[in-house]
C-alpha cells in the first residue's frame, strides 16, 4: 500500500472512501481497501498483500480502522 488512512469508526472510514474514490475517479488503476470490522477478512488480506497468487488486487489506498488492520496485519506473512 502506499496510503493508509486510520479511522476511529467504520462510518468515518466509509465516508472517507467515497471522497477518494470521487478524487480518483480518472486514476483507474488504483485499488482500494475499505478494511474495517464487519468487512470480508479473506478479501482484506489479499487487498493488504497477503495471498501472493493475487497480487494485481494489492490496495494502494487503504481506508481501515485500527481494531481491523493491526489483527490483519499480524496475520500477513511480509513475505
Amino acid at each position: 500500500p502506499q496510503v493508509i488512512i486510520l479511522t476511529p469508526t467504520s462510518e468515518l472510514s466509509q465516508q472517507i472512501l467515497i471522497v477518494a474514490k470521487s478524487i480518483g475517479t480518472y486514476m483507474t488503476e488504483i485499488n482500494y481497501s475499505y478494511t474495517v470490522g464487519g468487512s470480508n477478512r479473506t478479501e482484506n488480506i489479499k487487498e493488504l498483500g497477503g495471498d501472493k497468487k493475487e497480487t494485481d488486487k494489492v490496495a494502494q489506498l487503504i481506508v481501515a480502522t485500527p481494531g481491523r488492520l493491526i489483527p490483519l496485519l499480524l496475520l500477513t506473512d511480509p513475505g
